[in-house]
């Protein structure tokens, strides 16, 4: 037969009967003298009491689990749930602990969080410690302000003096092997792992930064970058295996995926790309700006490679997609018939690093300011000047004038050089004419030549 029970029946036994059921019990104490308003259950008192230390003001603490709260006196506002857990504790305040012997150690520790078993289990008097997972800052007994979460992490940190340690590991052994090392911060399974009195540094990511036991000051970010340094300082790897193999060596920086993936002895190289300075092995002070951009040799020293188009060794920089051409007639003399404007043709390249050059047509790629050099010789004129002219989409630049002055003359070597301001696209071409000269030559040979200055 079912039995109906109202809600204000269950409600007054919530209240009263229930507590005063667990009152009654002989191995629970509840707010009972100098115990204010806590609650203490012992499951190992067997019938009698639960021990505490000698109370004296202690409020608002709640233990259940063997052994808890076996040495109170005065602590306030600790939390402790499992087996011996905050077995030691005498006045220390605002403890958490649950888990297999959690806090088990803890004396006069404030302000901690021990979650999971044997965590933080050896802390006496370190203050405003996380920890939580299996064994989680287990060795420490005197560290303060650390952050441990994940299995075994932090689980080789120990300060025999207090000391404010300001460690962060989380993930599963991160920073498992530190002793006294401080202000690190490692995130990730394995990250950090074998780092021992190496200060300051930081590894995000699995296996970052896994083999470092006493370099300082790195950042290692992403799997495996940093990988394989030890003992070397200031360097920072921001990137898939971004300087993976990189064992000594200081301030190396390396960002993106697999930057200076091949870096080993190496120190002051700047890599930043995807890819950038994928080459390099032993080589110091190099720079590398680009995605998939390396330097000449793998182990020289003072180079550069700025996206493929500034490169640099020694301080001597080379821009090879920089604008600069040559091109010469090779293939006999140019008849000009005409008193127009005639284009002069040259029939050979020795060299076009942009490709801005046709034939005889130079256009402009970008913007700028240009220097042009023509070299020719005439022959066959006759009493009336001609000019050699820079046509340009924008101005027409007489380069020469040939007057009459020159009759003498059976051949006439000319050079010119000369500086034009262009627009992207604009183009340049080298012409001649003549006021009534019809029929003379351009000997084979010339040249005609240009750059981008600035």
């Amino acid at each position: 037969t079912m039995r109906m029970t109202n809600v204000d029946t269950v409600q007054t036994f919530m209240q009263s009967g229930l507590a005063s059921t667990l009152s009654g019990q002989t191995d629970v104490s509840m707010d009972i003298a100098n115990f204010t308003d806590g609650l203490l259950i012992q499951p190992n008192s067997d019938g009698s009491s639960p021990s505490t230390g000698t109370l004296s003001s202690a409020t608002g603490n709640t233990g259940i689990g063997k052994s808890t709260f076996a040495a109170l006196t005065s602590a306030d506002y600790n939390t402790a749930f499992g087996y011996n857990t905050l077995t030691a504790t005498t006045t220390g305040h605002s403890n958490v602990a649950i888990g297999n012997s959690a806090l088990l150690s803890n004396t006069t520790g404030d302000e901690n969080v021990a979650i999971g078993s044997l965590a933080a289990d050896a802390l006496t008097e370190g203050n405003g410690n996380v920890a939580i997972g299996l064994r989680a800052l287990t060795a420490d007994t005197k560290g303060s302000r650390n952050v441990a979460i994940g299995h075994a992490a932090l689980n080789g940190q120990n300060f025999t003096s207090a000391t404010n340690s300001f460690n962060i590991a989380i993930g599963y052994s991160a920073g498992a092997a530190i002793t006294t090392a401080v202000q690190n911060v490692i995130i990730g399974g394995e990250a950090g792992d074998a780092i021992t009195t190496g200060d300051a540094n930081t590894a995000v990511g699995h296996l970052s930064l896994g083999t470092n036991t006493t370099g300082t000051r790195n950042t290692a970010v992403g799997t495996s970058a940093l990988f394989t340094a030890d003992g070397s300082d200031r360097n920072v790897a921001v990137g898939y295996e971004a300087l993976k193999v990189h064992t000594t060596g200081n301030r190396n920086v390396a960002v993106g995926d697999g930057a200076g993936v091949a870096v080993q002895a190496a120190a002051n190289n700047t890599l930043i790309g995807n890819s950038a300075g994928y080459s390099i092995t032993t080589g110091d002070r190099n720079i590398v700006l680009g995605q998939g951009h390396t330097t000449a040799s793998p182990t020289d020293d003072n180079q550069m490679n700025i996206g493929g188009w500034i490169i640099g060794v020694d301080g001597q920089i080379t821009m090879p997609n920089q604008p600069a051409f040559m091109r010469h007639e090779n293939g006999g003399d140019q008849t000009i018939s005409s008193v127009d404007p005639t284009t002069v043709t040259f029939n050979a390249e020795r060299f076009d690093n942009n490709s801005d050059m046709t034939t005889n047509t130079f256009t402009a790629p970008v913007t700028g300011k240009y220097i042009f050099t023509v070299g020719m010789t005439l022959e066959d004129f006759s009493d009336a000047y001609i000019v050699v002219h820079l046509d340009t989409s924008n101005f027409n630049h007489n380069f020469h004038n040939l007057s009459s002055g020159n009759l003498s003359e059976t051949y006439k070597a000319i050079t010119a050089s000369i500086i034009v301001d262009m627009d992207v696209n604009d183009t340049a071409i080298v012409t001649v004419n003549s006021a009534n000269d019809n029929s003379y030559k351009l000997r084979s040979g010339r040249y005609f030549s240009g750059a981008l200055l600035c």
